[in-house]
């Protein structure tokens, strides 16, 4: 058991090579490889996957009674970092941009990823921690305990369920 992404390959890469800034692909006289486009649709099977591993990442914490906050927020803040990499490619159109499931664990991931686990919402999403389901405001450090975790990836997926199934 394994509570990671299915992907074609690292982040930034294609099946012909890196695709990221500073690549070879940045010089003009290289050929172009095209961007990963975004996903309208994903499978049913492809949704259930990504709940089973999230269940069996909550079943196996509580299985073992840790009492560790700091280890709780560690393995439970990067577990949204993965649970948005199973649907990376989605449609931001379709997503949409009024702070619903979606929009939040892309925040949370980005948060972590590029701001030092400091919330930060970039582009068009609306934010109201009020009615987001962790309740994080922008310049909230972002730790995220199981019970949220297990609320937040349930609200994400039926939501994904919902808008690309």
């Amino acid at each position: 058991m394994a509570f990671c992404a299915a992907s074609a390959g690292p982040i930034g890469s294609s099946a012909d090579g890196p695709t990221g800034v500073g690549s070879e692909h940045d010089d003009p006289n290289s050929p172009k490889v095209p961007p990963v486009l975004a996903r309208s649709t994903y499978t049913s099977d492809e949704v259930e996957a990504c709940r089973d591993n999230a269940d069996a990442l909550l079943a196996a914490w509580g299985a073992n009674e840790v009492e560790d906050a700091t280890l709780e927020s560690l393995v439970f803040t990067q577990a949204v970092v993965v649970l948005d990499a199973w649907f990376v490619h989605r449609s931001r159109h379709l997503e949409g941009s009024d702070g619903n499931p979606m929009n939040e664990v892309r925040v949370v991931a980005d948060s972590v990823l590029a701001n030092d686990g400091t919330l930060r919402v970039e582009g068009p999403i609306t934010w109201d921690a009020e009615h987001t389901v962790l309740g994080l405001a922008v310049g909230d450090e972002v730790e995220v305990t199981a019970n949220g975790f297990d609320r937040l990836a349930a609200a994400y997926l039926a939501a994904i369920e919902a808008t690309y199934t």
